[in-house]
């Protein structure tokens, strides 16, 4: 980034590096915590300097593009694609989006390639977030239940949500701490338990199926709600699963099963860089949500990001 000045002796820019504020949202890069002396580069000679665009191209598009969440956590919404001007940083994150029917209105290609576009809701704007099908799914938001559960006509489905202030309301530099969990518990026609679909503090569905109160399959989805894993071994169902990935970018979760003889039903528990989140669900139907933050990890107000 560079400033132009004309003198008697000639052009001269005074050079600057790209900054980024990041979570801190500062004014300017001048009051961002980053920011050093270092940033600047003194004066050069136009002469000596090559202008070039950080921006191929951009545009708007006739029609808005329907999108939602899929991973709320590994990517955030920024003022502007970072590195196409001086000074970016995070406008908003998807913690509270996860169900809201989200339309990019622009799109841009940065000199790399990389593609970003503009979001919106409804009612507000929100900024530029890069272009991928692992953060944004294409198409008109579906509820998960009614989506992953598909209840029958004699079946009844109740849904749970976290209480925003239980979340702690609490933005992390790796997590989506401040993300209402849910809970779908379907009763059949005999009004016993036969289906629940737990979205966890990373968004991800779970789903188990049971059969007189034993858990008979559990099916994990990618955050596309795509399958991932298919569990029916009776011996995993009757104690606990972990379901992670070394690979792929995904928080470790601990799924936990109960005897027929407890209250308790189903435990899904996901273990965060920086914080810890879970869900229990009772045979009664009763849910309980619970949202932690590590000691010593740096976290930011949800309020900078509304």
């Amino acid at each position: 980034m560079a400033t132009k000045y004309v003198t008697t002796s000639g052009t001269y820019y005074h050079m600057f590096s790209y900054d980024s504020g990041g979570f801190e949202k500062s004014s300017s890069a001048n009051e961002s915590f980053n920011y050093d002396s270092f940033d600047d580069f003194g004066y050069v000679k136009a002469s000596d300097v090559k202008r070039v665009s950080m921006v191929k191209s951009q545009w708007t598009y006739k029609k808005a593009k329907p999108y939602y969440v899929a991973n709320p956590y590994t990517r955030r919404i920024w003022s502007a694609p970072i590195y196409t001007k001086h000074y970016t940083y995070i406008t908003k994150v998807f913690d509270r989006l996860t169900t809201t029917q989200l339309y990019a209105t622009k799109e841009l290609i940065k000199r790399n390639g990389a593609h970003y576009v503009f979001l919106e809701t409804a009612h507000q704007k929100l900024g530029w977030v890069y272009k991928t099908p692992k953060v944004l799914i294409a198409g008109k938001y579906r509820d998960a239940g009614r989506a992953l559960l598909k209840p029958k006509s004699h079946d009844t489905m109740t849904v749970k949500r976290q209480n925003k202030k239980s979340t702690t309301n609490r933005v992390g530099v790796n997590d989506s701490l401040s993300l209402p969990q849910r809970a779908y518990v379907v009763r059949n026609k005999d009004k016993h338990i036969s289906k629940v679909l737990v979205i966890a503090m990373d968004n991800r569905p779970i789903k188990v199926n049971f059969r007189h109160g034993q858990a008979t399959k559990l099916t994990c989805y990618a955050y596309q709600r795509t399958i991932w894993k298919t569990i029916t071994k009776k011996k995993t169902l009757k104690s606990s699963y972990y379901l992670a990935h070394s690979d792929m970018d995904i928080a470790a979760t601990d799924i936990k099963f109960y005897k027929k003889s407890s209250k308790k039903l189903l435990t899904v528990k996901t273990n965060g860089n920086d914080g810890v989140a879970k869900v229990l669900i009772y045979r009664n139907g009763r849910v309980t949500f619970n949202t932690r933050v590590y000691k010593n990890v740096a976290t930011y107000p949800l309020t900078d990001f509304d």
